[in-house]
């Protein structure tokens, strides 16, 4: 069994890499400030870049806050350049949060990311098992 690779750590995000199931995770962590939302993404997508996995997990159940600033700097800025960036198909697993304005701020990024970039397959979940059942089932 390979060791899990803690990527990232601090008090507002985690990026851990699996390389026994080859799954990228991002933890969003309590009220984000912008600039490290910021940062949280960016990272993400440089840990992807250097691992290439075909599976991502976000998690968002530990996040209490994150601006609606942050949320369109993630469609409008984040986005387009992942889509740049990254050109092989990927599964996405998101678990939302509990708190009904983080899962409709969730949604609205799944939505946007489903519609602009076509090579990610999305899907939510509710818990951890579901969104990890998903992403080890084989891909269309």
């Amino acid at each position: 069994m390979v060791q899990d690779e803690v990527l990232y750590n601090a008090d507002f995000a985690q990026v851990i890499y699996y390389p026994d199931t080859d799954i990228l995770r991002l933890n969003l962590i309590g009220n984000i400030m912008k600039e490290d939302y910021q940062t949280a993404w960016n990272v993400l997508l440089d840990c992807y870049l250097e691992k290439q996995p075909k599976k991502v997990l976000i998690d968002q159940r530990p996040m209490s806050k994150a601006s609606l600033e942050s949320r369109a700097w993630f469609v409008v800025k984040w986005l387009p350049k992942f889509k740049k960036k990254v050109n092989q198909k990927i599964r996405v697993a998101v678990v939302l949060s509990k708190s009904i304005a983080m899962k409709i701020g969730g949604q609205f990024l799944v939505d946007a990311a489903t519609k602009d970039v076509p090579n990610l397959e999305i899907k939510t979940s509710q818990n951890e098992e579901d969104a990890l059942s998903w992403l080890h089932q084989i891909a269309n």
